[in-house]
């Protein structure tokens, strides 16, 4: 698969000692070691001591006796800053020597923000998927091969690369919309070209980016039934105002101050970056082809997927697990039942009705009658 992961920093699976505050004056920095992993999902773990004598721990004491966390913290260590968002308290424990408590994050965005806020939020979120290069055949990189003088003398070829628009279309309040996004590995030639297709969705304002990720889960959810197997995000970034680099702060004087990306990982979805890459040809043959969907297809399937997201969800579980027979049977039954529930009368359905009241059997008429 050609997807690459959007990580550039800090891949998944770190495991970084640093020190993590939550930026209050007057609050001492603790010492802690923070995990990205899948099993562990954003995990902060603090050490601390425990009574009268750990006053400069008052912090982590009062999430041990309160079993809360706090809603923000920023996070250093060598070489690298994260922001932690959406804090709770998980676990904690005292006794001999020094005591632990754990707290688990939302979000972790790999760039010190320039506002301290509980909850972040995003103008724009982008995101890598599996598939999504090969549905939509989008490719950054374009190959001009010309043969100077007679024909038998060796060609020669002229590439170009640069980043190419696709579609875009409305899902409710975001502008939805697919374009390639291509870099140079540092160890690599220059004709090593890493070129991927990126989903991006823009807000007119920032909002959550639980948000901006249901949108782009309606996006993934078409891809993985169009090609009949799982499909897997691969990177996050957003984009905000407040995550400028520190040369280049908004600026008051700007009515509206420009945005830059960050890095970020999800709690929902950072167990999704360690699947496995599935090999090329799992995408070669798509239900449909994308042309024949575009970008009126895809803003009428965001406005069905609403609708009919438990049968949605539950066709797509069965194609990112490897279930035994009878859990397949009984999820792909389940699945059209909930599509039959929100389809219109079928004809002939009344034979299928029990004591005046739909089966599964009227559920499944509606299915086939609507698929033709």
């Amino acid at each position: 698969c050609a997807v690459t992961t959007m990580r550039s920093g800090l891949p998944l699976g770190s495991r970084l000692a640093g020190t993590a505050a939550n930026q209050t004056e007057g609050t001492p920095w603790l010492s802690g070691e923070l995990t990205i992993s899948p099993t562990a999902g954003i995990l902060l773990e603090v050490p601390f001591v425990y009574g009268p004598d750990g006053e400069q721990f008052e912090a982590a004491q009062q999430w041990f006796r309160q079993k809360t966390g706090p809603a923000h913290l920023a996070f250093q260590a060598p070489g690298h800053t994260v922001g932690l968002y959406g804090c709770t308290y998980s676990w904690g424990s005292t006794g001999t020597g020094a005591s632990l408590v754990r707290v688990h994050a939302d979000t972790a965005v790999l760039r010190p923000s320039s506002e301290v806020d509980e909850h972040i939020t995003a103008m724009g979120v982008t995101s890598l998927l599996d598939g999504l290069r090969e549905w939509t055949r989008l490719s950054s990189v374009a190959v001009r091969v010309d043969t100077v003088g007679h024909p038998s003398t060796a060609p020669r070829a002229t590439i170009s690369v640069a980043a190419t628009a696709g579609p875009s279309w409305r899902d409710g309040g975001l502008e939805l919309s697919i374009s390639t996004r291509w870099f140079i590995p540092q160890e690599r030639s220059p004709l090593s070209i890493h070129d991927d297709a990126a989903l991006r969705s823009l807000a007119d304002y920032p909002i959550s980016l639980d948000e901006h990720l249901e949108s782009h889960r309606t996006v993934r959810n078409l891809v993985s039934l169009v090609f009949a197997t799982p499909v897997h995000y691969r990177g996050h970034e957003l984009t905000h105002p407040s995550f400028a680099p520190a040369p280049f702060a908004p600026r008051e004087d700007l009515e509206t101050p420009p945005s830059y990306a960050a890095e970020f990982f999800h709690h929902t979805t950072v167990a999704d970056e360690a699947a496995p890459m599935l090999a090329s040809h799992a995408f070669w043959n798509p239900l449909i082809q994308f042309e024949e969907v575009g970008a009126p297809g895809l803003e009428g399937w965001a406005a069905a997927a609403r609708s009919h997201s438990r049968a949605i969800a539950l066709t797509v579980g069965v194609l990112r697990r490897q279930p035994v027979i009878e859990d397949l049977l009984i999820n792909s039954c389940m699945a059209m039942e909930a599509l039959g529930r929100g389809l219109d009368r079928a004809d002939g359905e009344e034979q299928t009705l029990n004591r005046g009241n739909p089966t599964f059997t009227t559920y499944a008429l509606r299915c086939f009658a609507r698929a033709g």
